[in-house]
């Protein structure tokens, strides 16, 4: 642990045990106005589970922090990471260097060699923070407990948290790209642009095509045309799989039935929603609920 009453305390993890290239995982609290400044060998990526802040690497880089943020901080580059004045700021951080993979030349193994893929999609990315879309601030949370706490084969777990982390970052910087760079105008996309806000708002309620199709003034068939050719999904699918993300997160709480669960994020029948949940993650909701034990 690492500790300046003034500004914030830290504490992290070595973790070469569980893969070559993670040097560490850890937790830290910032103090109201708290402030840490340094450059690191690692990539990091860091999670804000609560409060506010700001971030600064280098001239472009310079951007506010709230909860559910994720950020990355580039290797070899001075930062500044300063917590609100009022609020204070806590966070998650896992640190990789992927230097040690570059060393091994020709003798990657089809996991490393995606792995350096990663890597090339992460330091691409323009530094922004985004919000959490994929849960990567609870497997960050499960990641640093199961270090913390040492639990039974909790290497084994360690490394399976680690790789969904690189996995659903790197999807979602290539899919905020995608969005950014072929991000559409116009009437129709206008009517996708306002369903997607009506799943966000409404997704609790029973919903149909024709709720859809209501809500922007179109054709249920010429609605249901136009959003998948925005989305990729059909309006029901991508409402599923918005419900199913929103069920990921409550399954977290120990206190909450499958059924409770099921009707907070719009599922009447509790087996329906089992069945969609295996259908898109391929496991039940108790063997995900499990594996976050």
């Amino acid at each position: 642990m690492k500790q300046n009453e003034n500004n914030f305390k830290t504490t992290f993890w070595p973790l070469r045990d569980v893969l070559p290239f993670v040097r560490y995982a850890g937790a830290a609290e910032f103090h109201p106005g708290g402030k840490y400044q340094n450059s690191h060998i690692a990539l990091e990526i860091c999670y804000v589970a609560s409060g506010a802040g700001s971030f600064k690497q280098g001239k472009n880089a310079r951007f506010d922090l709230g909860k559910g943020d994720v950020f990355l901080i580039k290797p070899k580059r001075r930062f500044v990471f300063q917590a609100d004045s009022k609020e204070g700021l806590s966070s998650y951080f896992l640190g990789i260097d992927f230097g040690k993979l570059r060393k091994k030349g020709s003798s990657l193994s089809a996991e490393e060699a995606q792995l350096l893929t990663f890597e090339r999609i992460y330091l691409q990315h323009n530094q922004q923070s985004f919000k959490d879309g994929m849960n990567v601030g609870l497997l960050s949370k499960k990641l640093v407990e199961e270090i913390s706490e040492k639990r039974t084969d909790y290497l084994v777990l360690a490394k399976g948290y680690c790789l969904e982390i690189l996995s659903l970052l790197a999807r979602s910087i290539q899919r905020e790209k995608i969005e950014q760079d072929n991000k559409p105008s116009g009437k129709n996309y206008k009517a996708v642009e306002k369903t997607l806000k009506f799943i966000e708002e409404n997704h609790q309620r029973k919903l149909s095509l024709g709720d859809f199709a209501k809500n922007v003034f179109l054709s249920p068939y010429h609605f249901s045309r136009i959003f998948k050719t925005y989305t990729s999904h059909s309006p029901i699918k991508y409402l599923n799989m918005h419900r199913i993300e929103k069920a990921k997160e409550l399954l977290a709480d120990e206190s909450l039935t499958f059924a409770d669960i099921a009707a907070r994020v719009g599922f009447n029948d509790p087996f329906y929603f089992s069945a969609i949940f295996k259908r898109m993650e391929g496991f039940s909701p108790l063997q995900y609920k499990k594996l976050l034990r």
